[in-house]
Order: structure tokens, then sequence, then C-alpha cells
């Protein structure tokens, strides 16, 4: 057999093989909870990958990253991975989520990588710059495949401090929770896709939406905001933190060149770059932070309603709303990178 194959055989065994499980755990996991994606018209066209049976954890973290990103990738795993792990307050699982290609032609790079880190699962999309899509994949694969309290999702170029993190997600769970950056704007009220985080309770009532009137928008806070919007959830507030840095770039910012021990300040850098990346790690001291509050407090809320207009916004951020049945497409070349604030 050859290496490709042993490869392959092994990818799909162990991370990407749809199943049905007969696990009892699942079984009644879906009863109770009634989200039988297969069967939804807008989740079909997805083909959320399913693993073999659930996993109980407090928090899933995904860092969605693009094919070609193994640079990212590999500087994440040489740093703050390093501390993703459960603790006594609550249990965690860090994963990459990637598009899937095809190892004939340019995958076999991923699935060796795969292979040797065992922390990347594949996603049945093809590029382009669908976010919006992507974040709802994102989701539904956590529904499937984990049972959870807390859903974290990240971009790649994102230095979290993640211990300092762990030790302040609210335990036990809160129920319509919140947490990461704010586009605090008139009209415009939404959060950022780059750093999310939201409870179950919350991720059920997006999945949960009547598919025939589901909207979705290529990006995924916009998304997130219309949602919001639609559903007259009460009692919700986005939460703030200001201790993110989200733009410019961290690789762009004089400020960052010599700023040491990071998490002290911080508990987010957006734009860290694989050099920055190491250089945050290289200068911190985890241990120089004492904490004893929560999330919670140290986050503020936007004096505005949450309420967003998407034709007021400009330039590729303007996209209208439209039916997730109906699979639509916002643009971009088939299986590309988005460019993003780095380049290519």
């Amino acid at each position: 057999m050859s290496l490709l194959n042993v490869i392959l055989f092994c990818i799909r065994d162990k991370m990407i093989q749809p199943s049905i499980s007969k696990d009892i755990m699942m079984k009644r996991y879906m009863e109770n909870n009634n989200l039988e994606l297969s069967k939804n018209t807008v989740y079909k066209s997805l083909n959320v990958l399913k693993l073999s049976k659930p996993e109980q954890i407090n928090m899933i973290l995904i860092v969605s990253s693009a094919p070609s990103r193994f640079d990212r990738r590999l500087a994440i795993r040489q740093t703050w991975w390093k501390q993703c792990k459960s603790t006594s307050k609550l249990s965690v699982k860090c994963v990459f989520l990637t598009d899937w290609k095809d190892p004939k032609t340019d995958g076999l790079h991923l699935l060796l990588e795969s292979y040797k880190y065992g922390d990347i699962y594949f996603q049945n999309l093809t590029g382009g710059y669908d976010f919006g899509k992507r974040f709802l994949y994102h989701m539904a694969w956590a529904m499937q495949n984990f049972i959870f309290d807390y859903f974290l999702r990240t971009d790649d170029d994102y230095f979290l401090c993640i211990k300092k993190l762990l030790d302040e997600i609210p335990m036990p769970p809160k129920n319509l929770y919140h947490w990461g950056w704010v586009h605090c704007i008139k009209d415009m009220v939404r959060p950022d896709e780059s750093i999310i985080l939201l409870s179950k309770d919350l991720i059920e009532k997006f999945l949960y939406q009547d598919p025939q009137k589901m909207l979705c928008h290529r990006w995924g806070g916009q998304m997130i905001g219309i949602w919001i919007n639609n559903l007259g959830i009460n009692n919700f507030r986005y939460k703030h933190d200001t201790r993110l840095h989200h733009d410019p770039p961290a690789e762009h910012v004089p400020y960052f060149n010599n700023k040491t021990d990071i998490c002290s300040s911080y508990i987010g850098i957006h734009g860290s770059y694989p050099s920055k990346m190491r250089s945050f790690w290289n200068s911190s001291n985890f241990n120089t932070f004492i904490n004893n509050k929560t999330l919670d407090e140290h986050c503020v809320y936007c004096k505005y309603n949450q309420t967003i207009n998407w034709k007021l916004f400009f330039g590729e951020w303007k996209a209208e709303p439209k039916l997730c049945k109906d699979n639509p497409n916002w643009g971009g070349m088939f299986g590309a990178t988005y460019p993003g604030r780095q380049g290519p």
C-alpha cells in the first residue's frame, strides 16, 4: 500500500469519515436536543461531517484556518496552543477547521499535517469568501460532534492568552452568553467573527431557526447581528472585552514591537502573524497576572441598540442577506484563500 493510501486510510478512519453512532449517549443527546441537521434544508448542503461519537467537554475552541496557512497553524502550535489544557474548572478541546483538498492534487500536505499533529478536522467547503457559511458550518459541526457549554471561534492570526481566558470563563455556564469584540456603530452593531464566544443555548437558537426564513450573509459577524435582530432574544447583550486588540493588525503597530509580558495587559491580539506570535509567546510571563474576576467584569456594553442595517455598509462589507436554504454565494474564486489584512 502506498504512503498516500495509508495516510488516507488513517485520516478517514480517525478524523473525517462520517458515520452514524449507535452510542446510547449520542442517541439520547440527539433526542433531547431534537437537532436533526441532516434533515434540515439549510444543513443538507453543508454535509456536516460526524465523528464516531460525541465528546463531552465544557468548551470547544475552533481556529478557522485556510488550507495554505500552515505557517500560522505551526506558530499557534508552538505558542499558546501548548496551554490549551483542561483545568479543574473546565474541560477544553482546541482544533483547527480547514477546507478539504483533494490529496491527489494539492491536498497531500494537509493530510501529512493532520496525520502528524492530529488536531485538524476538515470541512466540506471549497474556500472562497463565504465567511457566514463557514461560521454556520463551524456551529453545526460543533453541535454534531460535541456536548459542550461554550463555543469559541477565532481566526488563525489571533494570539490568545488562553490560560487567562480559561481562568475567567464563567462557571457554572451562563445562558444567552456572548463575549468578544463588538463593533459599536449606530445601526451597524454586531460582534466581530475573528474571536467570538457563545453559549450552547444561543447556538441552538441560531440553528433552530425556520429553514424557510433563515438568512445568511457573506460575513459571519453581520449574519449573527441579523439573527439577533430577527429572533428578538430578550435579556441578551453583546459583551465587548476591552483587553482585545482588533485593529490595525498587531504586526503593523510599533507599540507591539517591544511589548513584553503581553498577557498582563491583554487577553487576545488580532493580526499576530507567525513572527509576532512567537515574539509575544517568548516574552510572556504567565505567572504575573493574578485574577479573581470573570470575563464579565472586564467587559463593556455598546451604548446603541443592538440593530444592524446591511444597507449602511460599503465596499466589500456591503452584501444583501439571502436565504440560507438557497445556498447563496457572495463571490471569491472557487477554492481561493481570502488574503485578509496580511495579504497572500
